[in-house]
């Protein structure tokens, strides 16, 4: 399955991106647009922000949306990702997308999930407080597809700026409860390993493997570090490639950990070396504050 963000070629099924972490599932087709059709005429005005009444007139192409200078649309509000969301101006028209913000991008209060079309009268919020209306100005009307096309990533990222992460947003009882059961099979995972005597830690070295571009490790989401999980699986357990992995969050001696954890059993009758089958875990662990990895593993 190629990636609509960066263009790499991943395993058919997969959910992730290997390379930027992008989610594949739902990835829309190209739309379409006449010949000689000009991009339309786009522009946001903050309604609600630090700004109220400022203008920001976009350009042909990839916008970026954040509160790291070098972006096209500058919002300084502590809710706003520094790398937010994009807005892509096209002949076939104008179209949102979310860049894995903390806090979210939503359209006309619906929330942003892969591309969403701008249309004029349209609101978009950025984070929890910013909110900007839609001006567009078409000169022929466009075919538009059910979902906007893919576009790639742009070549330069904003530079880096120091400063507090976003606080993340509240999430559903759902996703709590789901949080609750992954942690349980990840410790339940540890004390099988720790009973049997077969637990190996190793530090992942930088010799051939290739990780997704996170970007801010201090503010990775849980889809960011179990894209990091998969490629890593991929890579170097090609055998488990098609387990779907549990993910917990935990605080260690103040840093913040995932464990993005892949459990394999062995199929009924089936054995390993020696005559006995076993149920085989690795666990990919990502230190969000030291930026390390290590793999755990029965063997």
């Amino acid at each position: 399955m190629r990636c609509p963000n960066c263009g790499t070629n991943n395993r058919p099924g997969a959910k992730f991106c290997r390379q930027c972490a992008t989610r594949l599932i739902g990835v829309a087709a190209p739309g379409s647009a006449a010949a000689g059709q000009a991009p339309p005429a786009a522009s946001l005005v903050i309604q609600r922000g630090p700004q109220p009444g400022q203008t920001f007139t976009l350009h042909e192409g990839i916008n970026t949306v954040g509160r790291a200078p070098g972006n096209d649309v500058l919002l300084s509000e502590g809710s706003v990702s520094r790398s937010h969301a994009r807005i892509v101006v096209r002949p076939e028209g104008v179209w949102i997308e979310d860049l894995g913000s903390t806090s979210g991008t939503f359209v006309n209060s619906q929330r942003v999930s892969g591309s969403t079309w701008l249309q004029t009268g349209d609101t978009v919020q950025i984070g929890g407080s910013v909110i900007l209306g839609v001006q567009i100005a078409t000169t022929m009307a466009p075919a538009f597809p059910a979902a906007p096309p893919p576009v790639a990533a742009p070549t330069v990222a904003a530079p880096p700026v120091t400063g507090v992460p976003a606080a993340p947003a509240r999430r559903p009882k759902r996703r709590k409860r789901t949080a609750l059961i992954a942690s349980l099979i990840g410790v339940s995972a540890l004390v099988v390993l720790a009973i049997v005597g077969m637990l190996y830690v190793r530090p992942l070295l930088s010799d051939g493997l290739q990780l997704p571009n996170i970007g801010d490790w201090s503010a990775m989401t849980e889809d960011e570090a179990t894209a990091i999980g998969v490629s890593v699986i991929e890579q170097r357990y090609p055998e488990l490639a098609d387990v779907a992995p549990a993910v917990t969050e935990a605080q260690v001696q103040g840093h913040r950990i995932y464990d993005v954890i892949f459990s394999s059993s062995p199929p009924p009758g089936g054995t390993e070396e020696g005559g006995r089958g076993f149920t085989r875990i690795v666990i990919v662990a990502i230190d969000t504050e030291s930026e390390t990895i290590s793999v755990f593993e029965s063997n």
